[in-house]
């Protein structure tokens, strides 16, 4: 038998051997939110860039990335930094799409969350080493 009590936004449960106290497994209750949601980001070819993301409760949330709708493989490239999703080397083609941050409670008493999408506006390398060369026949 399992006797429940709240203390601090936790509920805990009590269970009940013998009629000792026995066990006391500590579960969260608060359903989960986001903090901080990932937004469209400016990257250009060949950098790297970070799409944040981070939801509370602190503890008892697994994280993972999505690309398009379909989940995204941690690589030397594509990787998760905590809950931040860290790309170096962004590439046009790899990289586009809509990002969207996913966080489940590992306890599965709520639901999973899933953030609003982010895009990445990838452009070319900026050019900021240029020479203007003046017109000979105008002087």
């Amino acid at each position: 038998m399992f006797e429940q009590y709240r203390d601090f936004r936790k509920i805990y449960y009590i269970e009940h051997l013998a009629g000792l106290n026995f066990f006391i497994v500590p579960c969260n209750s608060e359903e989960p939110y986001f903090l901080t949601r990932p937004k469209n980001v400016m990257a250009i070819v060949g950098t790297s860039m970070t799409l944040p993301c981070e939801a509370a409760p602190s503890e008892g949330l697994f994280y993972y990335w999505e690309l398009n709708g379909s989940k995204i493989a941690n690589t030397t490239r594509r990787f998760m930094r905590n809950s931040d999703l860290h790309i170096t080397r962004v590439d046009r083609e790899r990289d586009a799409g809509e990002f969207t941050c996913v966080a489940e409670d590992v306890s599965g008493r709520n639901p999973a969350i899933t953030s609003s999408p982010a895009s990445l506006l990838i452009e070319c390398e900026l050019i900021t080493n240029f020479v203007i060369k003046p017109n000979i026949n105008s002087l």
